[in-house]
């Protein structure tokens, strides 16, 4: 019993050393990663995007295409509408005229041309919501360049958006210098022309051709 205890607790002891140097040599082996150095403290600069977006020559050019287009949207619209007003009350004074069936077939048809004139209206909004934010689109990136470059030479670390800045000192604020090269650099963009996007389907509704002044 003697040699049963005592042996047995050898052992235990021997593997015990075992580990031990185990763990020792895999820590020589592979040593632990020195800890990274501490990032240094941000240079902040700050941006009023909107309006850079905005008031910058291109983006005064580009809300002014958009009015243009629109203005002109409103026009054949509003004369379209009393085409409309007046059809409907052509239709109801001939619905004592005519037969149940023929005053059916009629007003069926103008239902389907209200149809096609609000379906008008809504490709006509949406055609130039898409060329401006395509115009919108260009002026950001150009943005966006302008800053990195404007940042770089100052030695700023981070640019901020203004509207998600509480409170900020205005020796920080970049937006002049940003807007200053960007009117330089891209002082128009033109707007495509609405009526130029292809319209999918067999029901693509015709669309005037509104031309904007320069």
């Amino acid at each position: 019993m003697y040699r049963q205890v005592f042996g047995a607790g050898g052992g235990q002891k021997t593997g015990i050393v075992v580990i031990v140097l185990t763990l020792v040599l895999f820590a020589s082996l592979f040593p632990a990663k020195a800890a990274e150095p501490p990032l240094p403290p941000p240079v902040l600069a700050i941006i009023d995007l909107q309006r850079a977006m905005v008031d910058s020559a291109a983006g005064s050019g580009v809300r002014k295409q958009r009015e243009q287009y629109l203005s002109v949207y409103q026009t054949e619209t509003s004369k379209e509408e009393k085409e409309l007003r007046d059809a409907g009350q052509e239709l109801s004074r001939q619905q004592t005229l005519l037969s149940a069936d023929a005053f059916a077939e009629k007003q069926n048809a103008f239902r389907q041309r209200l149809s096609d004139f609000q379906h008008m209206v809504d490709v006509r909004r949406r055609n130039v919501d898409k060329v401006t934010s395509d115009a919108v689109e260009k002026i950001h990136k150009h943005i966006i360049e302008i800053s990195a470059a404007v940042a770089k030479e100052k030695g700023v670390t981070m640019v901020l958006n203004s509207s998600s800045t509480f409170l900020f000192s205005g020796k920080y604020d970049i937006t002049d210098a940003v807007m200053e090269r960007l009117n330089k650099i891209l002082p128009k963009v033109a707007v495509a022309d609405p009526t130029k996007i292809p319209q999918s389907g067999p029901e693509a509704t015709p669309q005037p051709n509104p031309e904007p002044e320069n």
